[in-house]
């Protein structure tokens, strides 16, 4: 039987996880597949480029019909396989493969492994929070915005509220009408992290405009379509971990705001578990919060809660003495302040778990599970190393890209050891295609315990 294409499975993805809400993309990233997808994008926009002359307006609008897209979905790509928050569902995701009895028959003398494929659904399940948590008001949002954080709770797979603390931003304009709310979750966090970068792509193409006038047009149209996408009620998901950054840091510029919740990102997700399960918040966080919520939320960063992580970060930073442009003192400053750390000691934590992680998932049948272990490693060690913000592209271990009708191609230039470079995703898209199947089918039979209602 002629299989369905690419593109039509990862909608289906799409549809059952709801991973792209309130936007048509242009590019996505699938968690199951590891697939990074340029909708949008066709080979000739980037065969154009050959002999095309440099600093011309034409020129800069080929490059940004990928460019700054593909900047957006890499860094996903990056975030989720090479950080140690990405690690610990990757190993997941490669243990549900390797117990996954639909693939290996003598798995099923492995029941008990068999926990790994639920694991793989909650973890993807809590990156986006489901639905009932964020609420968009009618009405016409005016401008200024104006932010009030609160924190709710969660509920339990029974139904009740549990300790989970969940951050909220609730947005509303001059007068006090109410715009949405919006929870601050991981998507939200991993796509301040990636609109960071697909900012530097835009900045990046239009600093080789060679006519300083056309560059200045170029600039100020750019920033205002930022400013527009930020102000959307709808897409609020895409800019909370900003609008937090914004409001603690008392940041007017919406890009410096992007800057400083990437800083954060780039901590929080690389932060080790010796670290998290023996967090404690410092006094002035108990002050201002009082001490049942930082009870809480000492408890959900033990658990491995990063956004209650990055919510307490954000809040107890020394906004005032950074300008953001050393953010090797800056993640520095992080490690002192949430862990009383050395950066470098963190470091060297951050690199043992990343070890442990990527031998567990080497030893694995996961698809290309060697290639891929040791390439994670790799990048995961030159993330934590990097001294700008920004994720160089070219200097990681990179798989080639979908492009539209389901075309494969390398379009970040890489480096020559790029031991990704030739991965073949179109065979690993399908049969991690099978296993997240297999995934949902053992979810679905996970229930909770029976007990008499009274």
């Amino acid at each position: 039987m002629k299989k369905q294409s690419v593109s039509t499975l990862l909608a289906a993805l799409d549809e059952r996880w709801g991973m792209f809400p309130n936007q048509t993309t242009l590019g996505s990233y699938d968690y199951f597949s590891q697939s990074v997808r340029l909708h949008s994008v066709h080979p000739e926009h980037y065969h154009d480029l050959n002999g095309a002359p440099v600093g011309a307006g034409t020129t800069v609008q080929a490059i940004k019909k990928f460019a700054p897209l593909s900047f957006h979905e890499y860094t996903h790509w990056l975030d989720m396989n090479c950080t140690l928050y990405g690690l610990r569902i990757l190993r997941e995701l490669a243990l549900s493969y390797h117990f996954n009895p639909d693939l290996r028959t003598d798995a099923w003398s492995a029941e008990n492994q068999f926990f790994h494929a639920k694991r793989v659904a909650d973890a993807i399940t809590q990156i986006r929070l489901p639905s009932y948590y964020s609420l968009t008001f009618p009405g016409v949002a005016n401008r200024p915005w104006q932010y009030q954080i609160s924190v709710g709770h969660g509920f339990d797979a029974t139904g009740k509220p549990n300790s989970d603390p969940i951050v909220f931003l609730r947005f509303a304009d001059v007068t006090g009408q109410p715009i949405a709310r919006q929870p601050l979750s991981m998507a939200s966090i991993l796509e301040a992290n990636a609109t960071y970068h697909e900012m530097l792509g835009i900045l990046s193409a239009n600093s080789t405009i060679s006519d300083t006038n056309e560059r200045i047009v170029e600039e100020k149209t750019d920033a205002q379509r930022l400013i527009d996408q930020v102000y959307e009620p709808q897409l609020t998901l895409y800019s909370v971990a900003a609008h937090l950054c914004a409001a603690t840091g008392k940041f007017n510029d919406i890009a410096a705001a992007y800057k400083a919740a990437a800083i954060i990102a780039r901590f929080v997700l690389n932060c080790p578990g010796v670290r998290l399960s023996k967090f404690k918040a410092r006094d002035t966080f108990k002050e201002k919060l009082g001490k049942d919520l930082s009870a809480r939320i000492t408890s959900a960063i033990r658990n491995g809660n990063v956004e209650s992580l990055f919510f307490y970060a954000a809040s107890v930073f020394d906004w005032g003495r950074t300008s953001l442009s050393d953010p090797e003192q800056d993640l520095a400053n992080l490690s002192q302040l949430c862990f009383e750390a050395d950066f470098e000691k963190l470091r060297g934590e951050v690199a043992d778990e990343a070890r442990r992680m990527t031998a567990e998932i080497h030893g694995t049948t996961f698809p290309d599970a060697e290639m891929l272990a040791s390439a994670a490693l790799d990048n995961c060690l030159r993330l934590i190393r990097s001294k700008s913000v920004g994720y160089s592209l070219s200097d990681f271990h990179l798989p080639p890209c979908f492009l539209a009708n389901d075309e494969v191609m390398s379009v970040i230039p890489s480096r020559e050891e790029n031991i990704l470079k030739d991965l073949d995703i179109t065979d690993r898209f399908y049969s991690l295609y099978d296993n997240e199947s297999w995934i949902r089918k053992f979810t679905d039979a996970c229930y909770p315990r029976h007990n008499r209602l009274t």
